[in-house]
């Protein structure tokens, strides 16, 4: 992540193949700027991307440029759990804020599969 003069605060946003992840890196760029803070777009990238089809994959990629254009930093990972590498990204980069988007799946998928936001929350201890 880029350092700009607000060093106290990093905010991270985390894409996925949803057409909503543009809204959300234009939020988190306005959010960024007021903070005065550097920030980047995470995609992490596990069994499941393989899986996307050529609307969500083009949709991630528009997102990855959309971030560097309008300064943050475009950030691809791979791994198993999506809410492990988003923590261990954030942990290593000293990121304060992570905002994430709300997830379309139907509340039987969330049961049976999990939330990725709920797994967030367990694994920063909030």
């Amino acid at each position: 992540m880029a350092d700009t003069d607000n060093a106290s605060e990093r905010v991270l946003v985390c894409i996925s193949g949803n057409p909503q992840s543009t809204a959300l890196v234009r939020h988190t760029h306005r959010f960024a700027q007021r903070l005065q803070a550097p920030w980047a777009a995470l995609y992490v990238e596990n069994t499941t991307a393989q899986c996307l089809g050529k609307q969500e994959k083009d949709i991630i990629a528009s997102c990855q440029r959309l971030a560097e254009g309008l300064g943050g930093e475009a950030v691809r990972i791979p791994g198993r759990s999506i809410a492990a590498e988003i923590i261990a990204y954030a942990r290593a980069h000293d990121v304060t804020q992570i905002i994430v988007g709300k997830s379309e799946r139907r509340r039987r998928s969330h049961l049976l599969r999990g939330s990725v936001v709920h797994a967030l929350l367990r694994a920063s201890g909030g």
